[in-house]
């Protein structure tokens, strides 16, 4: 996350968050932009809290992947791998 304001202040640290969930509060606190997915942000742009920038930087990315290996695949990650492909 990006940390800053409209200030001439010069900042001595920024965030980083390995949440989502984190990073979307911080951006409604006004601590900054946070690229996080729109899912979580949906009523936020929808009332104005949030705004969208750097928009043209930034894709879209289509469903999720997971990689895995083809041999040797246990019975649970089977079970993950056929509940996702419906």
């Amino acid at each position: 996350m990006w940390m800053a304001k409209k200030s001439p202040t010069r900042l001595r640290d920024s965030g980083a968050f390995a949440d989502s969930y984190m990073e979307a509060k911080a951006a409604r606190l006004g601590l900054g932009l946070a690229y996080v997915p729109e899912e979580l942000i949906t009523d936020d742009l929808a009332q104005g809290t949030l705004i969208r920038v750097l928009q043209r930087y930034s894709q879209r990315l289509e469903g999720s992947f997971l990689y895995y290996p083809h041999r040797n695949v246990s019975p649970a990650l089977r079970a993950v791998i056929d509940t996702l492909r419906m």
